[in-house]
């Protein structure tokens, strides 16, 4: 659960995917590290996407054919094989580290970085 402080920086980094997607048309896959944080970030990126996206509950399809996904860690990479995409790190603290992580960063183009 994101909840206080952590909702700003939750919203914030989540806005960064958002207009990184819109700018560039990009593949951003949003990995967290369960299901709880998952689920709030399908909500928050539901809620603000433009008129003209899609959201498929996994997956928006933004106007200029960008993607935001939303994954658990745990989960396999369900992008196929060719696919490019970046890998954005949301709700992970020093206790939950670690868990799938790595199968997401190393199939990824890249990792976003996020600016304050």
């Amino acid at each position: 659960m994101v909840s206080g402080l952590n909702f700003l920086n939750f919203s914030f980094i989540l806005q960064q995917v958002q207009q990184h997607v819109s700018d560039t048309g990009e593949w951003v896959v949003v990995v967290c590290p369960n299901p709880q944080v998952a689920g709030e970030c399908s909500r928050y990126i539901a809620a603000s996407l433009p008129s003209d996206a899609n959201f498929s509950g996994r997956t928006a399809l933004l106007a200029n054919k960008g993607h935001i996904s939303v994954a658990c860690a745990e989960e396999d990479v369900f992008l196929p094989d060719g696919q490019e995409f970046i890998t954005a790190f949301v709700g992970w603290d020093g206790k939950n580290r670690g868990g799938g992580m790595a199968k997401w960063r190393d199939r990824a183009a890249k990792t976003f970085r996020f600016t304050t």
